[in-house]
């Protein structure tokens, strides 16, 4: 009895000591740095790797808080992207258990900021810790964190990561291999980013598991640790095996592929124009349409063009005279002068040239073009393409395909908000600021397009725009952010090309605009044909001045006017028109008799008419910061090659990371 009496003493007597030891311990460690300064003293993980390639963490550190950095807890940062067998690939946690001194602890996850991780906030929002010492300990299961090689497989980890605010006393870390393998080669490394320096110690212990371990580690310096071990015993699922490394692969092929399908199918369906009909010459404007209507249903885009042909259309019909003048020093400038007839306005004058002759000159009778801004002109570039078609729509109506290029732009942007969220890893506040620099650059290419020429154009060519952001967009996020692997980038650039090249070509005209465009290109046929024996077998009309003068605003809006002056003045010179059949070119000569000399003067002023409408559409009016911050998590970069064998450095596995506290 008094033996057992005596061992049962001397039992909690060593218990009691035991406890004094780690007390002091605690003293010794908190003295050591004169429990003055917050510092992590310890910093331990137990890697468990199961057959399956499942990666179950568990994260040991102990720190001295005193309000500082840790004012509420712990914060652990994993990175989510890794490189691993050539391939960058996404990694993902699940958090199994958070402890504070061994007790069950609150707390929350959130994304990372630019360097994209996954955040671990232990503690709580509103509770404050108090001076001391607490351990804390977190685990969880990750993914996709196991190489492959001919000989070995491998786990590459990074214990504590770089991105730690305090430096750590004492790193280490025990891997726990799976049942039946065994550990074949070993490296660990230590230091900085890159650093190849071994200043740690490894150990194969009893059951089969390595340790490594190093101390002193100062702030931004990290453990890498490396064991090759037994090939075959992880076994994956071929799904798994498929949708680790050639994931981005898979997806991004598949969505390109399915997206060609989608624009091809509904182009071939939607998209394709009737076919062209055969060309014969026209000696007269197709449904009686205007120079205006004319010039833009051959082309949309370029107004300028349109409303000098409407506004010498209207000269030709005497509302409007021309007067043309030289202003400057030494080097004179040609400055077009426009007057207003006597004439009243005809009924059934066209919308578009009532709309100029209203707006240039609704307060004076005259108007002159100058490179100043004009509220006149402005208000023509905006509201020409409206009046043109008004009573003719019909006839140039597209089925724009609308519906089809909302569904195809729908699609792209989902498979965008995908890549960049799911298979890039590109975070949402990076992709805020990238938004914000495409937008610049998308306001300098519309500068750019209205330089030359494409500023007043029907809304439907917004999609032009709409591209342009898109591209700039993925192509900054591609160059600032170097873990989106190569392969998305050129998939994303390929899918852009097709949308943009579907926009352009899914609007299908009508049979009727179809009819109009061949009857147009043969109008311009007659018009536009330099060697006229060519027409001689279609009986052409007699081309008088008259008849020069009434088709010369079609010929500007056909820009062939060169060719139809040329003919004209060469069929002058060689036939017996009489220069003086009938009056014409009064708004340009002053009234007096036509003669073959003044055509290069008329072509002349007609071409600094178009001159001045195009320099005039660029200086007309036009209606019309986030902050910056960044977060180095070290430790998520990885390389493809073997860190078990002495090739490796520190950071160049899987996990790692940082942390701090909140």
């Amino acid at each position: 009895m008094k033996d057992a009496m005596r061992r049962y003493s001397l039992l909690l007597l060593l218990a009691l000591l035991s406890v004094w030891s780690i007390q002091a311990a605690e003293e010794s460690e908190i003295n050591d740095i004169g429990g003055e300064t917050e510092q992590i003293y310890r910093f331990h993980a137990d890697l468990h790797i199961d057959t399956k390639g499942h990666l179950t963490v568990t994260e040991t550190i102990r720190i001295y808080a005193k309000g500082d950095t840790f004012k509420r807890g712990i914060v652990r940062s994993l990175p989510t992207i890794r490189n691993i067998n050539g391939s960058t690939i996404r990694v993902g946690y699940d958090v199994l258990s958070v402890k504070k001194n061994g007790q069950e602890e609150n707390y929350l996850t959130k994304s990372g900021n630019i360097a994209e991780t996954y955040d671990i906030y232990v503690g709580e929002e509103d509770v404050l810790l108090s001076p001391g010492v607490y351990e804390y300990e977190i685990t969880y299961k990750t993914t996709n964190q196991i190489g492959f090689f001919d000989q070995y497989d491998e786990i590459y980890w990074n214990v504590n990561g770089f991105g730690w605010s305090l430096g750590m006393a004492h790193v280490s870390a025990t891997v726990f291999l799976p049942r039946g393998a065994e550990a074949m080669q070993n490296s660990c490394y230590t230091g900085e980013l890159g650093s190849t320096a071994s200043d740690c110690r490894s150990q194969l212990m009893d059951n089969g598991a390595m340790y490594f371990e190093a101390n002193h580690l100062r702030e931004g310096e990290n453990l890498t640790i490396a064991v090759g071990f037994t090939k075959g015993i992880i076994q994956y699922s071929l799904w798994d095996k498929i949708m680790g490394p050639y994931r981005n692969y898979i997806f991004s092929s598949l969505f390109s592929l399915l997206f060609f399908l989608f624009l091809f199918i509904s182009w071939r369906i939607y998209g394709r124009d009737p076919k062209k009909g055969t060309v014969y010459p026209l000696y007269s404007p197709p449904y009686n349409l205007s120079p205006g209507a004319i010039s833009c249903a051959v082309d949309k885009r370029n107004l300028p063009r349109a409303i000098s042909a409407a506004i010498t259309n209207l000269c030709v019909k005497g509302y409007i005279n021309i007067s043309e003048t030289r202003e400057g020093g030494l080097f004179k400038k040609r400055q077009v002068m426009l007057l207003r007839t006597d004439k009243e306005e005809e009924l059934n004058l066209p919308k578009e040239e009532k709309l100029i002759l209203s707006s240039l000159f609704f307060s004076s009778d005259s108007f002159s073009f100058s490179s100043k801004p004009s509220s006149s002109l402005f208000k023509i570039f905006t509201s020409f393409g409206e009046k043109v078609f008004e009573k003719q729509r019909y006839l140039v109506d597209e089925n724009m395909g609308s519906g089809w290029r909302t569904t195809a732009i729908f699609l792209w942007i989902v498979w965008f908000f995908i890549d960049i969220s799911y298979l890039s890893r590109i975070s949402w506040p990076f992709l805020f600021h990238s938004i914000c620099f495409s937008i610049i650059f998308l306001i300098l290419a519309s500068i750019i397009s209205r330089i030359f020429g494409y500023r007043y154009t029907p809304k439907k060519y917004v999609y032009d725009r709409i591209f342009v952001f898109g591209l700039v967009l993925y192509c900054g996020i591609a160059a600032y952010w170097s873990n989106i692997p190569l392969w998305n980038v050129v998939i994303n650039e390929i899918n852009i090309a097709m949308l943009c090249t579907y926009c352009l070509l899914i609007g299908r005209r009508s049979k009727e605009y179809r009819e109009l465009l061949t009857q147009i290109e043969g109008f311009k046929m007659y018009l536009g044909t330099a060697e006229r024996n060519q027409l001689e077998a279609f009986n052409p009309p007699k081309v008088t001045p008259a008849v020069f003068e009434q088709y010369l605003p079609y010929a500007i809006a056909l820009d062939i006017a060169d060719v139809w002056g040329k003919h004209f003045q060469s069929l002058l010179q060689k036939s017996n028109i009489s220069e003086t059949d009938q009056p014409a070119f009064t708004w340009a000569i002053n009234g007096r008799r036509f003669s073959s000399a003044d055509i290069p003067l008329l072509l002349s002023l007609v071409s600094n008419i178009n001159s001045s409408v195009y320099s005039a559409s660029l200086s007309s009016p036009n209606s019309s910061g986030g902050r910056t911050y960044s977060r180095g998590i070290g430790g998520g970069s990885s390389s493809s090659y073997s860190g078990s064998g002495g090739g490796g450095f520190s950071g160049g596995g899987g996990g790692g990371g940082g942390g701090g506290g909140w």
